[in-house]
């Protein structure tokens, strides 16, 4: 009776790991499709969490938000100081003297251009400052330097030739009559400023042109707007032109 209870016995124990293991592949295979799964649900969050660098941003922010981004500013710059410039007018027997500010009172310009963030701190590009002030025109190609002290503040620096106009005495042909006019002269410009978001910024301009009369410089407190409020600003900006010059039109009509 035992030998037959042993030779049944073995028989089991051969067929008992088959069984076993039949029995256990579908619970591998389910717990390792829900270890795939929850690998996967938790690498989701951090894909999307990765930053997204643009290529080309319409307002300015530092690496890795953007890499390249446009600069297009409005601002106003009223002067704070400035040398003079003695005139003189009247006729050879009867001269006058007078003296006026090189710069004039006010600038207003616009900045088209560029730039592109070298690293998560600095950007390096450039910009064409255009505009007039109440001595005529203001023309300036810039490079400008900017340092991100986040993702929206920063500090820049922009400098570059600039051709502006500034009075001078011309004796009239004949010598009969000594008045002024006011030409075109060459010099420098420099801005330094404080930017927010590349909406708002404040900071100083200053100029430096010489003439046959000496070096004429000037400081200018500086007000600026970008993007969206620079293109409003310029739109409105043409809207009152173009008022004025038809309001202009119709009083010769």
């Amino acid at each position: 009776m035992r030998d037959a209870v042993v030779r049944l016995s073995e028989p089991a124990r051969r067929g008992l790991l088959p069984a076993l293991l039949a029995a256990l592949a579908p619970l591998a295979a389910a717990q390792s499709a829900a270890q795939s799964a929850a690998t996967s649900t938790d690498s989701a969050p951090d894909a999307a969490q990765a930053p997204r660098t643009d290529p080309f941003c319409w307002r300015g922010r530092p690496l890795p938000r953007c890499r390249d981004f446009v600069l297009f500013e409005m601002g106003y710059h009223a002067r704070v100081v400035s040398t003079g410039t003695t005139l003189q007018t009247g006729t050879p027997t009867g001269v006058e003297e007078f003296e006026t500010e090189s710069f004039g009172t006010y600038q207003l310009t616009w900045a088209v251009g560029a730039m592109r963030n070298r690293d998560s701190v600095r950007a390096i590009g450039g910009a064409l400052v255009i505009g007039f002030a109440d001595r005529g025109y203001v023309v300036s190609p810039q490079l400008r330097f900017r340092n991100w002290f986040g993702r929206t503040t920063s500090a820049e620096v922009g400098a570059g030739p600039v051709v502006v106009r500034l009075p001078e005495t011309r004796p009239v042909p004949g010598g009969s009559f000594i008045g002024y006019e006011e030409r075109p002269r060459a010099g420098a410009l420099m801005d330094a400023r404080l930017n927010y978001a590349d909406r708002v910024s404040g900071g100083v301009r200053l100029l430096a042109v010489p003439d046959r009369e000496g070096m004429h410089a000037g400081a200018f407190a500086s007000g600026n707007v970008g993007s969206g409020l620079a293109v409003t600003g310029t739109l409105i900006a043409g809207a009152l032109v173009a008022l004025a010059i038809y309001a202009l039109a119709s009083a010769y009509d």
